[in-house]
């Protein structure tokens, strides 16, 4: 159980320097007055703040520091959990936060919201939305159980059933299930590796056996036999490199003889232009009878020795000529000689050219196999500890297998743990036991407030509202009154339900305004009834500005007053 003891705040909205400090643990019923603006609400605010950092009406939490003075805003709250003594003090201008227990700070190592997160789930085990539904009730800007959504009032109820473990157990398990994913795609990629692995070293050894098997001596064998082939092809390039040699010597003599006939056609060319002069002589003497330079005549006994000399020489020149034509008629019948020896030697040349790329190959084939038997030399040094290696690979691959069947079984797990974590899961049971006894407290409120109308919740936290005549409601079809009776239902109902299951036990209750507008005077009646009807170790806090019919009331009454813009308890 939480026994909240003192609240006190400074410089908080309208409060000034000094602090206002209110004991919460004094008396049963406490009625805390003033009028409106006195600050009478301020101890909400202030408690809220201090617990859970936010205030409980709509105030940005900049506002909250009062604007006089603009800093030093400070709010504590004192309490007690079993043997312990518990003081949260928070603050803005500067900004404070810090949780003692039994007089020593808890360590702050933590960022501030893990430390916020330590305050609710380990020490108060009560969040803002379960706080504001069990301990304080507003008219401002409290939202009653009814207005909130679904899924809000949800968490209200595992609160109060203390099941929002199941929650964060379904968190975790959520957190599991994707590891195991991880871990199970991971495991797999593994074990594909593994097997690999496995198929290379048997390749591996596989080759280590052909070794084994004379491979390295037949590749030795193929060398020898290539180098054999080798020497005979050398043997043969020497021939044909000989026979090459002997056909260039040959061939030379073309040459000679290209030359001979060219000079041949020269003398057949020189002796024809001899001709054709000498003819042209002829022909000048015996058709011209003067000279053309001189202009003398030309007497025929002067041209006749001269023609006979020319025509003799015409003659023999003639059959010089008839001599060299037959000459060079038998040197170009020699051509063909000529091109066979060239195309002879051409494919001598081509053999030669042949046997050395032949050789070329037997070499580099020789290189390719001399690097084989080096590869497969080091592989058979290596080979020692092959079967070894692969039992070690077997053993992986049997505990790789063995991780995919845990991963499989997890998974299993997991998928069964969420069906039953869900909030159709086990949470849905623990609330079916509990919705019985819930809709019995409500209606038993409800009908010692004089409200008349069967109220029942069902499993998604809907009502459903029935008149004496089971006429259907719903909440918003009620006046603020009866919806008002509805509320401090719910109230006293979450209460009753966390005293039992003592997860939002405490000591304190709070109630801002509710007697002021909603409730007529036999509903205030009866709601008074209620009150003195709880337990004493109940300490209620009635905050109005309307003290003149309940003044009486109570055991304890507090005044607020605002002096000189600035709030005190007179």
């Amino acid at each position: 159980m939480i026994t909240f003891n003192v609240i006190r705040y400074k410089n908080f909205l309208s409060t000034g320097s000094r602090f206002t400090e209110i004991y919460l643990n004094n008396t049963r019923t406490t009625l805390v007055l003033g009028d409106n603006g006195s600050g009478k609400s301020t101890m909400l605010d202030a408690l809220t703040f201090a617990l859970f950092s936010k205030p409980f009406r709509r105030i940005n939490k900049p506002q909250l520091v009062n604007s006089i003075n603009e800093r030093e805003c400070v709010a504590e709250v004192e309490f007690e959990i079993g043997s312990k003594e518990y003081l949260v003090r928070r603050g803005i201008r500067p900004n404070i936060f810090e949780i003692y227990i039994d007089g020593r700070l808890m360590n702050q190592d933590a960022k501030s919201r893990d430390y916020q997160d330590i305050l609710e789930k380990q020490v108060l085990k009560l969040n803002y939305k379960s706080f504001t539904q069990i301990i304080l009730l507003g008219s401002s800007s409290f939202l009653p159980f009814m207005q909130l959504p679904s899924n809000h009032r949800r968490e209200i109820i595992e609160d109060l059933l203390d099941i929002q473990v199941f929650s964060l157990m379904n968190q975790l398990l959520k957190i599991r299930s994707t590891e195991n994913r991880g871990q199970s795609v991971e495991n797999s990629n593994s074990l594909e590796l593994n097997e690999e692995k496995i198929n290379v070293q048997k390749k591996y050894m596989n080759e280590v056996l052909e070794i084994n098997n004379d491979k390295i001596q037949k590749t030795k064998d193929k060398i020898a036999e290539n180098n054999r082939n080798t020497e005979t092809l050398l043997t043969d390039k020497s021939e044909a490199e000989e026979k090459v040699s002997t056909l260039l010597e040959e061939y030379y003599g073309h040459s000679e003889w290209e030359q001979k006939v060219f000079k041949m056609y020269g003398y057949q060319g020189s002796i024809e232009g001899q001709i054709n002069k000498l003819e042209k002589s002829i022909k000048f003497f015996e058709h011209e009878t003067e000279c053309p330079k001189c202009k003398q005549s030309i007497g025929a006994e002067h041209k006749k020795p001269i023609v006979t000399d020319n025509l003799s020489q015409v003659e023999e020149l003639k059959i010089g000529v008839e001599l060299i034509v037959k000459a060079i008629d038998e040197e170009e019948k020699r051509d063909d000689y000529w091109d066979d020896v060239e195309e002879s030697l051409e494919r001598a040349k081509n053999s030669v050219r042949r046997i050395e790329s032949n050789i070329g190959s037997n070499k580099s084939m020789n290189r390719v196999m001399q690097e084989e038997i080096e590869y497969l030399e080091k592989v058979k040094d290596k080979s020692i500890d092959d079967n070894e290696r692969l039992k070690i690979l077997n053993e992986e691959k049997v505990e790789f297998l063995k991780r995919k069947d845990e991963f499989m079984q997890d998974k299993l797990y997991y998928e069964t743990a969420n069906e039953l974590l869900k909030d159709t899961g086990i949470k849905t049971r623990i609330v079916r036991q509990y919705l019985p006894i819930m809709n019995r407290l409500i209606n038993k409120h409800l009908s010692a407030m004089d409200s008349y109308f069967d109220f029942t919740l069902d499993e998604e936290f809907n009502e459903v509202i029935r008149s004496r005549h089971r006429d259907e409601f719903s909440y918003a079809s009620f006046s603020e009154g009866e919806k008002m009776r509805i509320d401090l239902a719910l109230l006293f109902t979450w209460r009753a339900v966390a005293k039992l299951k003592n997860s939002a036990n405490t000591n304190l209750l709070v109630l801002d305004e509710v007697f002021d507008s909603s409730l007529d005077s036999t509903g205030t009646e009866e709601f008074m009834k209620l009150i003195n009807s709880l337990d004493d170790s109940i300490n209620v806090f009635v905050i109005s500005h309307k003290g003149d019919t309940l003044y009486d009331r109570f055991d304890e009454v507090i005044k607020f007053e605002k002096v000189q813009n600035f709030s005190k308890v007179i």
